[in-house]
């Protein structure tokens, strides 16, 4: 059984890359899920070949079966209408970006909710302006590092998720967080009217947090290249 065993484990070997091969021609060209999945359907292959005595090309075949749905062509309206691309792909994309939305505008909502309250107690303009600039400055930082992480994944040779997600919105962010920085977008305060009060200071937050996020997607995206770079030299 050990001796089967082996032999089979050496087959899958040498045929990973025409699954490798097979995964990209269905869609999957993104190195993160294509890796994981190669290793499900190799182990898959490798229990059809134990359990029914077949050989690697009909246990391929039987596997990528039971991975047809996965591999339907699909979209989803926060990834944009022209991303097509196998559902496993979408729905992984998806449930990031929803997350990232979620917490973001949960904690810009907090955040914006903290400062409407202690401004009604706070007066000090010099000491707003003071805050105020501290907070162009940071967005202009970000802004910064969010085109050198552009550049730094555009020149690897890896494509990920989360290099994808970070590059879908980059280029905005960039000129957001350049806009707010530099002064163009006003961030004031009304103290006599706490709705425009909320307005002005949501959105500066808001979109100085999605940029945490999409950093943190860059971030992904080096982790595993040096992973893989550590893997496969």
């Amino acid at each position: 059984m050990t001796i089967r065993t082996n032999r089979v484990l050496s087959l899958i070997f040498v045929h990973y890359a025409e699954i490798d091969e097979t995964l990209v021609l269905n869609g999957l060209i993104y190195d993160d899920i294509k890796l994981e999945i190669t290793d499900h359907i190799a182990s898959e292959i490798e229990v059809k070949m134990e359990e029914s005595s077949i050989l690697f090309d009909d246990a391929f075949y039987q596997v990528l079966l039971n991975w047809k749905d996965q591999m339907k062509p699909s979209w989803s309206f926060m990834l944009g209408t022209n991303q097509i691309a196998p559902l496993i792909i979408t729905q992984n994309c998806h449930s990031k970006v929803k997350k990232q939305l979620f917490i973001s505008l949960l904690i810009s909502l907090l955040i914006t909710f903290i400062i409407l309250i202690l401004s009604r107690n706070f007066n000090n303009e010099v000491q707003i302006l003071k805050i105020e600039l501290g907070f162009r400055i940071l967005c202009l930082i970000s802004s910064l590092l969010i085109l050198i992480s552009r550049i730094m994944i555009w020149r690897t040779k890896y494509k990920t998720t989360f290099g994808y997600l970070f590059n879908r919105n980059s280029f905005i962010l960039i000129f957001y967080l350049f806009f707010i920085g530099s002064g163009l977008f006003p961030i004031r305060y009304y103290n006599s009217n706490l709705s425009l009060n909320g307005v002005f200071i949501f959105f500066p937050i808001m979109l100085f947090i999605l940029p945490i996020f999409s950093l943190q997607f860059a971030y992904k995206h080096f982790q595993f290249e040096k992973k893989s770079s550590i893997s496969y030299p």
